[in-house]
């Protein structure tokens, strides 16, 4: 976003991706990868209603090592 003189600030997208028919776990997964492949700054989530369950899923720590 950059502010600006008058009017509404300059905003711009980066890229999107949705996961809306999946599993809270697998959409966490898929985010993790990407963030993990990407290292972006921001990540945004839209967290409201039934949203709010993804977040218990990011919180948690994926041990991929089952040894």
């Amino acid at each position: 976003m950059t502010p600006q003189i008058q009017g509404s600030a300059h905003k711009t997208l980066v890229n999107i991706f949705t996961y809306d028919a999946e599993h809270f776990e697998t959409q966490c997964i898929h985010i993790k990868h990407l963030y993990y492949k990407y290292k972006p700054r921001r990540i945004a989530i839209d967290a409201n209603g039934l949203g709010v369950g993804l977040i218990d899923y990011l919180i948690k720590s994926q041990d991929t090592d089952d040894g």
